[in-house]
């Protein structure tokens, strides 16, 4: 899967603080959420628990929280770094690492779907520094984004 740049320029990022300025629909946002965090992600009974706790950030500045989103590899809390498993098959398995054994690691993929890959079966391993969560700035628009911060915030 290819996500889109990981850079975003200021103009762009000062597009999504300025919609954070606008009146919120909390409904719209929890929307969002079921469509593009809950894979990973979970708060109450949506979601799953790939990713870090997103209301442990929930209280920190939204423009920070807003940050965080938009540039998903700009601060990898430890344990969530990407790692990239080839297999002999020649195909490709990314996920978090929450196992590593003698004869076989297991990864939490999207969706929370522990997958355990044999030794036997792996050509190479490769830990990323790199969060498996796209740059959301090419894939929500700024209201969209200030309807799921309020969102979020409001399950404080």
């Amino acid at each position: 899967t290819r996500f889109p740049a990981y850079d975003v320029s200021d103009e762009t990022f000062q597009t999504f603080v300025d919609a954070l300025g606008q009146e919120r629909d909390l409904t719209a946002g929890h929307k969002v959420f079921k469509l593009h965090c809950a894979l990973c992600h979970k708060i109450g009974e949506d979601g799953n628990e790939v990713g870090p706790d997103v209301l442990g950030e929930a209280g920190v500045a939204e423009g920070s929280l807003l940050r965080h989103v938009i540039l998903p590899n700009a601060r990898i809390r430890p344990g969530f770094g990407t790692t990239h498993v080839v297999m002999k098959d020649g195909s490709l398995v990314a996920g978090l690492l929450k196992k590593d054994g003698p004869t076989g690691i297991t990864l939490t993929i999207p969706g929370g779907i522990r997958k355990t890959l044999l030794r036997k079966d792996i050509d190479r391993i490769e830990r990323r520094y790199a969060s498996m969560m796209p740059p959301y700035a090419n894939i929500i628009q700024p209201n969209e984004m200030a309807d799921l911060l309020g969102w979020i915030r409001s399950q404080l």
